[in-house]
């Protein structure tokens, strides 16, 4: 599966889940969520640009999968291409319903 770019909880706004660092290109070959919670938690996935060379925000048309994810499952959202990520500050962003309930991986590679 490659080597782990990142890892923690998804929030309920739209945040980094990975950002690409100066001077490398991120390739994300997959995320993993899983629901730790008691619910149904509705995650959205977002690729966002950068912004003048800080962090974009998250908006409609940035927006690559919205997965209902049932209590205690995962999902694994992968593609047969990585997702290239060329510009430092360009972002993986992701949110959820409920804070600390959804955890993710970001798995792939840096290179230079």
């Amino acid at each position: 599966m490659g080597f782990g770019l990142s890892r923690g909880q998804i929030g309920i706004t739209a945040a980094p889940i990975y950002t690409v660092p100066s001077g490398v290109t991120g390739h994300a070959k997959s995320i993993m969520i899983h629901n730790t919670g008691a619910g149904t938690e509705n995650v959205t996935i977002y690729l966002v640009d950068n912004s003048g060379g800080s962090v974009g925000t998250a908006t409609a048309a940035d927006i690559v999968d919205v997965i209902v994810l049932d209590p205690n499952k995962s999902y694994e959202l992968s593609s047969d291409y990585s997702i290239n990520a060329n510009a430092e500050n360009d972002t993986i962003q992701a949110s959820t319903d409920t804070a600390t309930t959804v955890n993710y991986f970001v798995f792939g590679r840096e290179m230079t």
